[in-house]
């Protein structure tokens, strides 16, 4: 994997974007649905 020397900051930027990138999203109820339509064709 590249990354660029300026992609993040610092540590600590890293450490507080990383948390965001895997979080659930906000509206999980809409997802699901979602989820399921595209499930069942």
């Amino acid at each position: 994997m590249v990354v660029g020397h300026n992609a993040f900051s610092t540590v600590e930027a890293l450490q507080s974007d990383l948390p965001v990138a895997f979080e659930s999203p906000q509206d999980e109820s809409r997802v699901r649905a979602e989820f399921f339509s595209l499930r069942q064709g």
